[in-house]
């Protein structure tokens, strides 16, 4: 099983900005804002998971990342967006619903 730290660098590999969040949370654990103009670097986010080894990884989608999300936070939402014809190869259960990941 991968480390949180390896997980962040695989999808900073891909080109993805990539920040820790606080467990149980959805609260970034740093200042994440220059994340939406600048992917972090490798030493960033070695740094990050290494003071924070058990924290989770945060997306940050948009223009810099490529990847759109859409938040469905009940069945309904979710048939909805089937229905609009929202195919996501991603898709991640959430407490209320589904993450559509494009």
């Amino acid at each position: 099983m991968k480390t949180n730290m390896e997980a962040a660098l695989e999808l900073l590999d891909l080109g993805w900005s990539v920040i820790p969040c606080k467990p149980d949370t959805k609260r970034p654990r740093i200042k994440w804002r220059q994340y939406q103009d600048t992917v972090p670097t490798c030493e960033e986010v070695e740094k990050w998971w290494t003071d924070y080894p058990d924290d989770p990884i945060a997306l940050i989608t948009g223009a810099l990342s490529g990847v759109v999300v859409v938040d469905c936070d009940n069945e309904e939402a979710l048939h909805a967006a089937f229905d609009a014809c929202m195919k996501s190869p991603f898709r991640v259960k959430t407490r209320r619903g589904h993450h559509l990941y494009f």
